[in-house]
């Protein structure tokens, strides 16, 4: 018989702190060989995954699983079980469900010990408790091996396939000093991957947020590798709290990031002035925050000011007559790029209400969208009162593109039973109709109007979904947002920041009937007024 040993080192972190499994094995197949393999890990090659350590066991006592994958065969092959002795090196055995081919090349997959014995094809790292009992369960090793005629004894060594970093997270604490949940996320940041078991490889397959526990001195996340060495930036946001960390080299397999054995802070600063706490995909790659409210501007010679709604659904509609450099009015509705920023423009003030549509262009030109140039054409450039108070602090108009994303195409939460929990028609306390939009991995408020009842179909009326004013305080405090019908009116719309036409922008627009992000030559010329709500990038 011939052996095969590989003499590959890699140290594995395993839960020395788990309690006990009882997995059953799984139920062997007679239909291929009987496989014997002998796995150790490495012993004290890195003490610092658990500081003061200097060894890594297999937990005494617990039912652990290998999977098995073949260069030939596109399925798993086989699931090999073993038990827990206490050591760096233990034996895994199990009848294959198919028989390798001659030569062909085995892969020996070790998914954590969340698996229990059936075959897998991802696997979820998205919910992370930054314990390191926890951790484990992200645990992902692979190790290879040939296979000749008649054999059925090997000696591997695995290689993690991770990498474990530590955090302190202390910070992310809100006004009363309590821990708030603390998530991760970032260009680099895959909360799925999908196991190829014929090339022994688990890629990431989706990027996303990732749920790492509530603030604590000493938070352990699995992180799947980023496949690049270029510098990554890890985002790290709380209700109240948000901070950011560079990985110069990218995120790669296999490697413990701490410093000196001790976890490695990151600062926790207030979130901005005028910010929501909900976080919102717009792309596969960026998330933002939405601003309190819409924005408003005060008509006034003596006092101009730019601010945001001090609530959500808080927007009227004046008659054109109402509009004025100095009429002491608080304006909601804007022609495109009316920042008050002169960019080569007719009408740039934001109380203009007159002129044709291609009097409204971004700097001077029908092909240009607000951000372009010095990106003084958005009204986020603007010192925001209540939102941090500073010219070109961050605050932006979304594209159409991300306005899609946003409503249509972002992995949907579940939100009480239903599996399209993007956003909801809502009418709050009998008064404002309008759009609620659940941010990323919404859990909805324990007791808020019916959860199971939720209506999230596009085409139902406004009024679909009623909540009182004390429904709603608990959703804005779990990061939804409203985008109100505008008073007096039958619709909502709100600009994007990319031209469409030459004389037409796209907006987000809903009424009764139907939400879409589109344009409308007769409906959404530039010069028309409609409202604005800002976002800034996380």
């Amino acid at each position: 018989m011939k052996r095969v040993t590989y003499l590959l080192s890699i140290v594995l972190l395993l839960g020395m702190t788990q309690c006990k499994k009882n997995n059953v094995a799984p139920t062997a197949s007679t239909n291929g060989p009987h496989i014997t393999l002998n796995v150790s890990y490495g012993n004290g090659a890195k003490t610092g995954f658990i500081p003061g350590s200097t060894s890594f066991v297999w937990t005494n006592g617990a039912t652990e699983y290998l999977y098995v994958g073949g260069s030939a065969h596109s399925a798993c092959l086989g699931v090999l079980s073993g038990t827990g002795n206490g050591t760096s090196s233990m034996t895994f055995g199990g009848d294959l469900t198919t028989t390798p081919s001659e030569n062909e090349t085995l892969y020996f997959f070790y998914l954590g010990k969340s698996q229990t014995g059936t075959a897998v094809t991802s696997l979820d790292f998205s919910k992370q408790d930054g314990t390191l009992a926890n951790v484990t369960n992200c645990h992902v090793a692979i190790s290879e091996g040939i296979a000749y005629t008649g054999q059925s004894d090997f000696n591997t060594t695995l290689n993690m396939a991770m990498a474990i970093a530590y955090f302190d997270l202390s910070g992310f604490v809100n006004s009363s000093n309590e821990a708030e949940t603390v998530y991760l996320h970032g260009e680099d940041v895959y909360t799925t991957a999908t196991i190829d078991y014929q090339h022994g490889t688990i890629a990431g397959n989706a990027k996303g947020l990732m749920k790492i526990g509530t603030a604590s001195a000493g938070a352990y996340v699995a992180l799947h590798p980023s496949g690049n060495t270029d510098e990554t930036w890890l985002y790290f946001d709380s209700n109240s709290k948000e901070g950011q960390m560079k990985f110069l080299r990218g995120i790669q397999p296999a490697k413990y990031y701490a410093h000196s054995g001790e976890a490695l802070n990151v600062t926790a600063d207030a979130v901005l002035e005028g910010s929501l706490p909900g976080l919102f995909s717009v792309s596969a790659t960026q998330r933002v925050r939405f601003s309190k409210g819409n924005l408003k501007y005060h008509c006034s010679l003596e006092n101009p000011e730019w601010r945001f709604a001090d609530n959500q659904y808080e927007h009227v509609v004046y008659n054109a007559d109402d509009y004025g450099e100095n009429t002491g009015r608080w304006i909601y509705n804007f022609g495109w790029g009316t920042s008050g920023y002169g960019h080569r423009t007719l009408y740039y003030q934001p109380w203009s209400n007159e002129g044709n549509a291609s009097d409204y262009y971004a700097y001077n030109y029908g092909g240009k969208n607000l951000y372009d140039e010095d990106g003084r054409a958005d009204w986020g450039y603007n010192k925001i009162s209540n939102g941090g108070n500073t010219e070109n602090i961050g605050w932006r108009t979304m594209t159409a593109d991300e306005m899609n994303y946003l409503m249509f195409s972002r992995p949907a939460s579940t939100v009480a039973g239903t599996n399209n929990a993007r956003f909801a028609r809502a009418y709050l306390f009998g008064t404002y109709y309008g759009v609620i939009v659940f941010p990323d991995n919404y859990t909805h408020p324990e007791g808020v109007a019916s959860p199971n009842y939720i209506n999230v179909t596009n085409g139902t009326g406004l009024d679909s979904n009623q909540y009182s004013a004390e429904d709603w305080l608990k959703m804005e405090a779990s990061g939804c947002v409203f985008l109100t019908k505008t008073l007096g009116t039958y619709d909502g719309q709100y600009w994007s920041s990319k031209y469409f036409h030459s004389t037409t922008s796209r907006c987000l627009s809903f009424d009764s009937g139907n939400i879409s992000v589109t344009y409308n030559e007769k409906y959404y010329p530039k010069n028309n007024r409609l409202a604005v709500r800002l976002v800034r990038n996380r």
